[in-house]
């Protein structure tokens, strides 16, 4: 069983326009609204799989609402902690020429003591019988920022066996991975302010990932965008080039290479095989628009193969 926690969730909403000028009346040609942030976006590719996921989120008035409405029409149906204030929303401006893309982000709404607890107390029970447990995004405001390091914690002592993978940015995932999940997905961009240092040589790479695995994380996965990604679990230094496909919104590819991770980490111990499968779910998803989910078809109508090296 595979359970995520997306502890600052959103609506997502991407407008198509013909060109973006700022300072200027902008005709919107098309909008598009669906659940997200990163453990939400995971939930929802693994169950257009066809796996039953767990999912637990934060959700508060009507946006939340409008949240929960459009995750039980892709058949997910979230534990949610409700929250006295507004789930925020994030707006994503894309041109329809070239699919250029201009993101606003909003912060998120303000928990309170009470409403953390009943979150702590809900990831507690149902914990115990999930195999992988999948904590993704940003703090909500009013969190403590040693909230991820907590939360892991705990669950290592509830479920020994559990797999977790941790997957933020800033202070937030400084302190998670002092807990030491058994995974992390940062980027080329996280990975240096995580380690204090720029990385502009696959040298410099290469010891990053080694670093990141001394602070007792078992599999590293660094994704680089265009120039495919890089893990290391202590035994490969594996590289995955990505696959030439039409690129239209790199919104949730992250999450998608996390979700195939997931798919496959009950199906094999092959770190190759992992890394391919998630290299085509990842592809599959920057070719849909905006934050469309997408399933088997659009995965299978990928015919290349990743390429699978060791470094």
């Amino acid at each position: 069983m595979i359970t995520t926690l997306t502890m600052n969730p959103t609506l997502d909403m991407t407008l198509t326009v013909r060109d973006f000028v700022p300072d200027d009346s902008n005709r919107v040609l098309a909008v598009q609204k669906d659940p997200g942030g990163k453990g939400v976006n995971v939930s929802r590719i693994l169950t257009k799989l066809g796996l039953r996921v767990t999912t637990i989120t934060l959700l508060g008035g009507h946006t939340g609402e409008e949240v929960s409405d459009l995750l039980r029409k892709e058949r997910i149906h979230p534990f949610i902690i409700p929250l006295q204030n507004e789930t925020r929303t994030n707006i994503t401006i894309t041109k329809q020429d070239n699919f250029a893309q201009t993101r606003f982000n909003q912060e998120g709404p303000f928990i309170d003591a009470d409403e953390y607890d009943n979150l702590l107390s809900l990831v507690e029970q149902l914990s115990v019988n999930a195999d992988v447990f999948v904590i993704s995004g940003s703090l909500l405001p009013g969190v403590p920022v040693t909230a991820y390091r907590e939360i892991i914690n705990h669950l290592k002592i509830i479920n020994p066996k559990l797999k977790i993978i941790l997957d933020s940015d800033g202070d937030a995932y400084q302190y998670g991975i002092q807990a030491g999940p058994y995974m992390v997905k940062p980027n080329i961009h996280e990975a240096e302010r995580l380690l204090g240092r720029s990385l502009n040589s696959q040298e410099e790479l290469v010891q990053a990932m080694k670093d990141i695995h001394a602070l007792g994380v078992e599999l590293v996965v660094m994704s680089r965008g265009k120039e495919g990604l890089i893990a290391y679990d202590g035994k490969q230094m594996l590289a995955v080039d990505s696959l030439p496909v039409h690129v239209r919104s790199t919104v949730g590819a992250g999450d998608s290479l996390i979700a195939g991770i997931c798919y496959m980490l009950e199906r094999t111990d092959s770190l190759k095989e992992i890394l391919s499968f998630a290299t085509k779910v990842s592809a599959a998803k920057v070719m849909q628009t905006g934050t469309a989910v997408f399933g088997w078809d659009e995965i299978k109508a990928i015919s290349l193969e990743p390429v699978v090296r060791e470094l």
